[in-house]
C-alpha cells in the first residue's frame, strides 16, 4: 500500500508541473520587432517593441508600456486582457480582443478594421461591430471596456475598408474632373 501512494503522488507531481509548465513563464520585451503565433499566458512590451500576432497566436494578459506597437492580423489570434500604458498603438484586423484597459493617463491610438462599429457607453461600456477579415456572420465581435468613461472612446478610429477608400478617391478625381 505504501508504494502505491508513492506512486500515486509521484504521478500527481507530475501532472502538476507539467500543467504549470504548460502555463509558461511571464515574457517581457524591451526592443526589437517580434511575431507571436504561440501562445503566451503574459506579455509585457517596454520602449519600442513592435508586436504582428498571427494565426494561434494568443495572449491571455497583455500588458503594454511605452510606445509599444500590437497588431493582430487574423482570426484565430486573441488576446483576452489588453492593458495600455502610455502612447501605444493597438491595430486589430480581426481576432478575439476580450477586454481593453486604457491607464487614465495614456493616450493610445486604437484602429479597427471593422465596419457597423457602436460604442455603447453605460455600466459596462463594449465596442461591437463585425471584421472585415472573415466572412459575412461569422466576423462579429464584442469588446469589453475596463474601468474606463466617455474619454475613452476618443481612442478608437475605424479603419475604412479599402473598397471605401477606392470610391473616396474616385469621387475626388470626378469632382476634380468636374471643375476644369
Amino acid at each position: 500500500m505504501e508504494n502505491s501512494s508513492k506512486v500515486i503522488f509521484l504521478v500527481l507531481l507530475l501532472l502538476i508541473l507539467s500543467v504549470s509548465s504548460f502555463a509558461g513563464d511571464p515574457i517581457e520585451w524591451t526592443s526589437g520587432d517580434y511575431e507571436l503565433r504561440d501562445s503566451v499566458t503574459q506579455l509585457t512590451t517596454r520602449n519600442d517593441v513592435t508586436v504582428s500576432m498571427y494565426q494561434g497566436g494568443t495572449v491571455s494578459w497583455f500588458y503594454m508600456y511605452d510606445d509599444s506597437e500590437v497588431t493582430l492580423y487574423e482570426h484565430g489570434a486573441s488576446i483576452s486582457y489588453l492593458y495600455l500604458h502610455g502612447s501605444n498603438t493597438a491595430t486589430f484586423y480581426g481576432g478575439y480582443i476580450g477586454n481593453i484597459y486604457v491607464d487614465p493617463a495614456s493616450t493610445p491610438e486604437i484602429y479597427l478594421n471593422a465596419y457597423d462599429v457602436e460604442f455603447f457607453n453605460g455600466p459596462y461600456p463594449e465596442i461591437k461591430g463585425y471584421w472585415y477579415d472573415i466572412p459575412l456572420g461569422l466576423n462579429f465581435f464584442s469588446i469589453d471596456l475596463e474601468d474606463t468613461d466617455d474619454s475613452a472612446f476618443s481612442y478608437f478610429h475605424v479603419i475604412p475598408e479599402p473598397a471605401t477608400l477606392a470610391l473616396f478617391a474616385l469621387g475626388g478625381l470626378l469632382l476634380r474632373k468636374r471643375r476644369k
